[in-house]
């Protein structure tokens, strides 16, 4: 592509009809004033590929990219220098979001990946606190899926995980500000509309899993303490140790009686769920 800085270049293949489906490779290689001032991609509604690369030092292009519906593969690469936002939304479908050859300088409330439905794919940058994305769930576990998401970056300017369509959560529960639990509450305690991260006690229920968190969160449970009220949303983090490790991510809702029943929607691929805070759930 080749385009003057207040240009806008646009492809969009959603009109498409039948098995139709599209392959997008653009690349982008002018020089810093006259980079393209905003990308706009969007695909077919049935498996698309499209690949955007913006190589020019330091450009402000905003990258917006949509799958639409189908199994699609979406690879949005830049210069290290990079300044503009990117944002991906997949669509529904079990996607593959690939942006680890991608940085930007802009906040984690502007370079924004969604998934969508479907158990998508999601790999981040590998610049740490230096580019921050914001992956965004769903507002319900169906509506989700189960996604994998690599290269998560934990604690302040790390990246976040948007729960807030979800639950817009008050606060994270943590036995101490640099760990997660690992021993079940002395008395119950409410946790409702928070944020709970939790490590798997030895000879106690498998929390990694959905039915083994249930079974931990009811009476007699490794963590039976930890309560919400009836009607109740909660967003709890697991994982089998406390080093790196992948961290489960499940929402959890509570009958009437307070009853808790939760669903696994993401996991957070070789990260350490102690390093996991607040700003990381946009809390």
């Amino acid at each position: 592509a080749s385009a003057a800085a207040t240009d806008i270049v646009t492809i969009d293949a959603s009109g498409l009809t039948g098995s139709n489906s599209v392959e997008l490779d653009i690349k982008d290689t002018d020089a810093a004033n006259t980079a393209a001032n905003t990308i706009t991609l969007t695909g077919s509604d049935n498996a698309d590929k499209i690949t955007v690369e913006q190589v020019t030092a330091a450009s402000a292009s905003i990258i917006s990219v949509t799958g639409g519906k189908g199994n699609d593969t979406i690879t949005v690469k830049t210069d290290a220098t990079h300044d503009g936002r990117i944002y991906v939304d997949a669509g529904d479908g079990d996607d593959t979001i690939d942006v680890s050859g991608a940085t930007s300088d802009n906040t984690a409330g502007n370079n924004t990946i969604t998934g969508g439905k479907g158990n998508d794919t999601i790999k981040l940058d590998t610049d740490t606190t230096a580019t921050d994305f914001e992956v965004v769930t769903a507002s319900t576990a169906a509506n989700n899926g189960l996604d994998s998401i690599t290269n998560f970056t934990v604690g302040s300017g790390g990246d976040v995980l948007e729960i807030d369509a979800f639950l817009d959560a008050g606060s994270i529960h943590k036995a101490s500000s640099t760990a997660a639990y690992t021993t079940n509450l002395g008395t119950s305690t409410d946790v409702s509309s928070d944020v709970v991260l939790l490590v798997d006690i030895t000879g106690g229920q498998d929390i990694t899993t959905a039915a083994g968190l249930d079974a931990a969160l009811a009476t007699g449970g490794e963590y039976s303490n930890f309560d919400i009220a009836g009607s109740s949303k909660i967003v709890i983090g697991t994982s089998a140790t406390n080093d790196s490790d992948t961290t489960h991510v499940f929402y959890g809702s509570s009958d009437a009686s307070g009853v808790i029943t939760t669903t696994k929607v993401a996991t957070l691929g070789s990260i350490d769920i102690d390093g996991l805070i607040a700003a990381n759930f946009n809390i």
